[in-house]
């Protein structure tokens, strides 16, 4: 991982899609959603360049 790379809290991610902290946490329990990070039993956290991709790979063409 690149050292300059931040990680993203929840909320910090929620905020950023515009959806709810409670939406990423179901995402995360159906194994749906963008990548994330585990850093122990309670602590998630995203990367910028893993929710960007997320986004991307849900673009449909018009």
């Amino acid at each position: 991982m690149n050292e300059t790379t931040p990680l993203l809290t929840t909320a910090q991610a929620a905020d950023l899609l515009g959806v709810s902290p409670r939406t990423m946490e179901d995402w995360r329990r159906w194994e749906r959603g963008p990548a994330y990070i585990r850093l122990g039993y309670k602590v998630v956290r995203y990367r910028l360049p893993d929710l960007e991709s997320f986004v991307s790979a849900g673009a449909v063409a018009a």
